[in-house]
């Protein structure tokens, strides 16, 4: 049986060209049915300058539960994020890519943050199909684990320098809570 070409030639761009990270359509024609925001009138689909992305396994982890969704609201005024459009939502998606391919159909943000309880953080900001994505730690691990806020929050300071933000020269110290 001979190889789909589809896959054949995206096996050659990966070989060939060197270029790993080759995003595709996805056939999710919702949003919705990948990613929540609990504002249901909201359009997902629309051109967003920063998407963060929350990946949780359950639902004690979501950004909308009221003591994330203030850390988190902090983080975003830290970055000084106003004149952004800034699209944030809780995913069960893990990867990276599939969380891309949902929005490819769509459109793809100018920068991707995507929240974890363990991510991998080796890669830093890297650049997938002409949108940047880093993984930084979720505001739910941020809690549980305040001796990682220092790294978020350098995480959030490389996202402010590739949007053309001013970056703080304020250390954050880890709170109590």
């Amino acid at each position: 049986m001979s190889e789909n070409p589809y896959y054949a030639y995206l096996k050659y761009v990966s070989a060939v060209l060197g270029a790993p990270q080759v995003l595709t359509q996805t056939m999710d024609v919702n949003l919705r049915d990948s990613f929540f925001h609990p504002d249901e009138k909201l359009e997902l689909g629309q051109k967003w300058d920063v998407i963060f992305v929350n990946s949780i396994f359950s639902s004690l982890e979501s950004l909308f539960e009221e003591s994330h969704l203030e850390l988190f609201q902090k983080m975003l005024k830290a970055m000084s994020l106003e004149n952004k459009s800034v699209l944030y939502v809780d995913s069960h998606l893990m990867n990276d890519k599939d969380i891309l391919r949902r929005f490819y159909s769509y459109t793809l943000p100018e920068v991707m943050v995507i929240f974890k309880d363990h991510p991998d953080t080796s890669h830093g900001l890297r650049l997938i199909d002409n949108s940047a994505v880093i993984e930084t730690y979720s505001p739910y691990h941020l809690q549980h684990h305040p001796e990682f806020k220092k790294i978020t929050w350098n995480h959030l300071q490389t996202v402010m320098t590739h949007l053309g933000l001013e970056r703080s020269s304020k250390s954050v110290k880890p709170s109590k809570n």
